[in-house]
């Protein structure tokens, strides 16, 4: 607060998706140690058009973006076709319903996979 008022900030993309966890977490009524498979099921089996719309926005934007080290400055059906016959050696292939891992990443992402989740966790847990 300055002088009485409160001060906004806005993060952007990361205010998206902070309040997109946390409008899913409320009206899925998700606790924070909630199983994984209660989680993925209290998600699929959602009746609630605005978490379903929330839902949308990382399926929309998050397996194309994860791809832009590969393809740089390419929008997202550029991403889509050129993903599905592995250029430049890209993580996955995009599809509609479905992702595919490239054959050339199997065992690499095997054995670090370790590595891959403690990375993932410990940021998603700065995150949140």
């Amino acid at each position: 607060m300055v002088h009485g008022q409160l001060l906004s900030c806005s993060f952007g993309k990361q205010d998206l998706i902070q309040n997109a966890v946390h409008f899913i977490k409320e009206a899925e009524k998700i606790t924070i140690d909630e199983e994984k498979e209660v989680v993925f099921q209290k998600i699929i089996s959602s009746n609630n058009q605005l978490a379903k719309k929330h839902l949308w926005h990382f399926n929309k934007n998050v397996p194309h973006w994860f791809l832009s080290p590969w393809f740089q400055k390419t929008g997202e059906r550029e991403v889509y076709r050129k993903s599905k016959s592995f250029s430049n050696d890209c993580l996955y292939a995009l599809d509609k319903d479905e992702i595919e891992i490239n054959p050339r990443w199997k065992y690499y992402l095997i054995a670090n996979s370790g590595i891959l989740k403690d990375f993932c966790y410990w940021n998603l847990a700065l995150f949140l």
